[in-house]
């Protein structure tokens, strides 16, 4: 080998391969000496070549917004700008006159990504004890969701992913040993885009901008930290070409991870450029985030947004636009030829309407002339069709307004062919909402949380009750309908109940003056749910609670009979099945004595006036008509 090879292999074992510019920079199996230095080389070298992506994505996030500024991470660049990026500081933006793609962005954003999936726990060929733990696993991901607040954040997630075409959500556990979920844009996100070509990437990075005051006042207790916050280098100015922001207390922190691969092992960075404040290994074999696409690309891990795919065709709706608005003002006011010589005055012609006008001569000629011709509106009207076909969206839902369609068959068939348009984004979104789903059970693990189900009692669920080894479950998700929450809506529905007499007119009008559907359901639905309630607290605790009669009987009995088959076909253990054989018969027995049999009668007597098989004279038999009041002959 030569010498000079020689050299370069020993640095590299020594940790001192980031001093030679041509030795690769392999953040992941560095020394702890030099994992700082060689992480910052890494994300560095991968942010040079983005230039023209982080470009690209400011200009899309201007046109879905309609705003010339840009997030703040836009604004910082852990590297120095290239003088060729100056070109950009030239570009003026100007807001789109009819921002098309916006108003599609917010039609797919109602549609699709205000959804709210449900996610469901099922146990992989578990016994009865696994099949509760499961069930109670699904309460505590729906009261973490709310708890948390992770709705809103999964909305502002589709916002992100319809601009950029891909969205993040980092689940982990901060410093508090509270599990936290935090947004990250794609401009953050460092990957090298060469690893995808075998599959998914194997290194991540986080790049992020911090004050340096602030991170100095989390490792404050560190002397070696503060002086290594102290002696950062400060980010430099990104695509931001004002003068009046100070970089000088900004630097760069990045968070990175390498994932378990068979023997390999993983690992955990978080370091600034020249000192590491966590290094760890890292025992897990996918990144600690959730990924929402909009359009898959074959040929990037990041996937394409809207702005991307139609830009052209806005910016040529805009240049339509515009040249229109010059045309009206130029061109559509009309104008008065005056004749050299006509002697007419021409302040006459701005008098009052229908006012006369004396003139000599060549009478003048008024002259309205078109401003846009049919076949200019025409174009310009296809082009934002085309728009709107490109994502699928017909006129109804990109206005907001109700279908044309009157026949209630005509409306379904509508709505499924605009679901199966939508399909591939539906998917995404449960896709990613599984994957947070099993993020926070992996942080449940470490932060064992106690979180709160809402409702009209709010329920605390503790981390404890509900721990089941990841191998033995799975999770499964399922769409929710959205319904409407506009008054016209409700008043709908009432008035649907009052017709169809599952509700009486006082109660109609209750509802007509709170209409508070939900808890009109609630109401009704009561007998039902407690009866749920009942045989869940047998099955998970082993507990038997009789019914209380005041029940509806009948449904209690058919619950009770087919939840023991559920549960007999599930392999549950006999003593938790002899409770809910328990409670049928209490529910007969309950039954039998609200409803006594009816006392047979000697052949040949007669029952009494007013008891059961003889209403007396007057009064209806079971069959409805009146008895007649003749005496019955004798023998009969």
């Amino acid at each position: 080998m030569p010498a000079v090879d020689q050299k370069r292999t020993q640095e590299a074992r020594n940790g001192n391969a980031s001093k030679d510019k041509n030795a690769p920079r392999r953040w992941w199996n560095a020394p702890k000496s030099e994992v700082a230095r060689q992480l910052a080389a890494w994300t560095d070298s991968i942010e040079r070549g983005n230039w023209s992506r982080r470009w690209a994505n400011l200009v899309f996030y201007r046109y879905i917004t309609g705003r010339p500024t840009a997030p703040t991470s836009f604004n910082y660049s852990a590297t120095a700008r290239p003088s060729s990026v100056n070109i950009y500081s030239r570009a003026q933006f100007e807001t789109p006159r009819y921002n098309l793609l916006a108003q599609c962005s917010d039609s797919l954003g109602a549609r699709i990504y205000a959804d709210r999936p449900l996610l469901q726990v099922s146990p992989i060929a578990g016994n009865q004890k696994a099949r509760v733990k499961s069930k109670q696993l699904t309460r505590w991901l729906d009261a973490i969701f709310y708890d948390m607040d992770l709705w809103h954040e999964i909305e502002k997630c589709g916002d992100d992913c319809r601009t950029w075409g891909s969205a993040f959500l980092k689940i982990d556990v901060d410093l508090l040993g509270k599990i936290k979920a935090t947004r990250v844009l794609q401009d953050e996100i460092v990957i090298d885009e060469n690893e995808c070509n075998a599959g998914e990437p194997q290194h991540m990075a986080i790049r992020l901008f911090v004050n340096r005051d602030e991170l100095a006042e989390r490792y404050k207790g560190n002397p070696e930290a503060l002086e290594a916050i102290r002696t950062a280098p400060h980010a430099t100015n990104g695509l931001y070409f004002g003068s009046d922001i100070d970089y000088t207390n900004v630097v760069v922190l990045r968070e990175a991870w390498s994932l378990k691969r068979g023997t390999i092992k993983g690992r955990y960075v978080l370091a600034l450029n020249n000192y590491a404040f966590e290094d760890k290994e890292y025992d897990k074999e996918y990144f600690p985030l959730a990924k929402l696409v909009f359009k898959q690309v074959s040929t990037s891990w990041f996937g394409m947004g809207m702005p991307e795919m139609a830009l052209g065709l806005q910016r040529e709706l805009d240049r339509c636009s515009a040249a229109y608005w010059e045309n009206i003002r130029r061109a559509a006011w009309p104008r008065i030829l005056l004749a050299a010589g006509s002697n007419v005055n021409p302040g006459s012609l701005g008098d009052k309407s229908n006012g006369l006008v004396n003139f000599t001569g060549v009478e003048p000629k008024f002259v309205v002339q078109q401003a846009i011709g049919a076949d200019a509106f025409r174009w310009y009207e296809d082009i934002a069709r085309r728009m709107k076909e490109l994502f699928r969206l017909n006129d109804q839902m990109s206005m907001g307004t109700k279908r044309r369609e009157y026949s209630g068959r005509a409306i379904e068939l509508s709505e499924d062919i605009d679901d199966a348009a939508h399909m591939p984004q539906a998917e995404r979104l449960q896709d990613f909402v599984m994957c947070i789903g099993r993020l926070l059970i992996n942080a449940g693990e470490k932060a064992k949380p106690a979180v709160r189900l809402p409702g009209r009692s709010v329920q605390v669920i503790k981390w404890e009750d509900v721990e089941l080894d990841q191998n033995s479950f799975d999770l499964r998700v399922f769409p929710v309908g959205r319904l409407s929450k506009s008054m016209a809506e409700r008043q709908k529905q009432i008035d649907t109940w009052f017709a169809q007499g599952k509700i009486s007119k006082g109660t109609a009008m209750r509802l007509e003056q709170i209409p508070d559907i939900d808890g009109y359901q609630d109401l009704v639905n009561a007998s039902r749910d407690y009866v749920e309630a009942t045989l869940d607290k047998m099955v998970e605790d082993g507990e038997y609670a009789p019914p209380t009669g005041l029940e509806d009987l009948q449904e209690a009995l058919e619950q009770a009979q087919s939840r023991y088959m559920l549960e007999k076909l599930m392999g549950t253990d006999q003593k938790y099945l002899d409770l809910i054989l328990k409670y049928i018969v209490s529910v007969q027995q309950l039954s039998a004595d609200a409803n006594p049999p009816t006392p047979a009668v000697p052949f040949g007597m007669q029952a009494p006036a007013g008891a059961p098989g003889n209403p007396g004279p007057g009064m209806a038999p079971p069959g409805g008509l009146p008895m007649p009041n003749v005496a019955l002959p004798p023998g009969t």
